[in-house]
């Protein structure tokens, strides 16, 4: 979604409906080429409530790549971290760009029916409309 603002996109006519939570994976935080400010432009232009941070932001899902399937404990807890933050936060679903962030966050979510998209799906959804 950043190579989006960095060539210059041209922004879906109807936004996607929600409010939604950003929650960005370590790499697109930490990484040598990261701008979060990025990816948060076009889904602010795509998304009908724009995207809120999480609370406490670089705190870990417990995925950690697959961290869940590895250290299964300590990950269910660090989920029930996140899963606080993110109820903390208002949203009602979450949009992360990392795949094991991702089904981390749909395994979360899942008993309240709360939705984890990631960013492209989420513009793609807007476009849609």
């Amino acid at each position: 979604v950043a190579l989006l603002a960095r060539d210059g996109w041209e922004p879906p006519r109807k936004k996607f409906p929600g409010r939604w939570a950003l929650a960005l994976p370590c790499h697109e935080r930490h990484g040598p080429a990261a701008d979060p400010g990025l990816a948060r432009s076009v889904l602010d232009s795509a998304l009908e409530r724009g995207c809120s941070e999480m609370p406490a932001p670089d705190h870990c899902c417990g995925a950690a790549g697959f961290y869940f399937l590895r250290r299964a404990r300590l990950s269910r807890a660090i989920g029930r971290e996140a899963l606080a933050r993110f109820e903390a936060s208002g949203a009602e679903g979450v949009i992360s760009g990392n795949p094991g962030c991702l089904l981390r966050w749909e395994g979360l979510l899942a008993p309240s029916g709360g939705k984890a998209l990631h960013p492209v799906v989420a513009v793609d959804l807007a476009y849609r409309l």
